[in-house]
């Protein structure tokens, strides 16, 4: 459970930090293990939600727009590794910091110039 709040932490404060350099950004909570972010300009919304029981956090991407093209959709896993909860992408450990720019980078960081996305924001 923490592993997936620290996730929805960092989705709300990367939203934020792109509305306050002028982005259009928005974070809605759908339900308690759903929430949506989207960005008009980018033509693009991500819904993440995640499945405690299956263990895993999903996420799926939605086009704005009418025949506009958006990526695939993701599987994190939730593993144990010691005494905590990890996320992985395929076989590959991410932090919540990574997890965060792997799903938030095609609404997000697409649209910041390159030196603004190495802040990570």
């Amino acid at each position: 459970m923490q592993c997936w709040m620290n996730l929805v932490d960092g989705f709300e404060r990367a939203v934020k930090e792109f509305q306050r350099l002028d982005g259009a950004a928005h974070f809605k909570q759908v339900s308690d293990f759903q929430y949506r972010i989207s960005n008009p300009s980018m033509k693009i919304a991500v819904v993440v939600y995640a499945d405690l029981a299956a263990r895993t956090i999903r996420y799926s991407y939605e086009p704005q727009e009418k025949n506009f093209a958006v990526p695939e959709a993701g599987v994190l896993a939730l593993r144990e590794w010691r005494n905590s909860v990890q996320l992985y992408s395929a076989d590959q450990r991410l932090n919540s910091e990574e997890a965060r720019q792997l799903i938030l980078e095609p609404l997000l960081f697409r649209a910041l110039p390159m030196d603004l996305r190495k802040i990570g924001i």
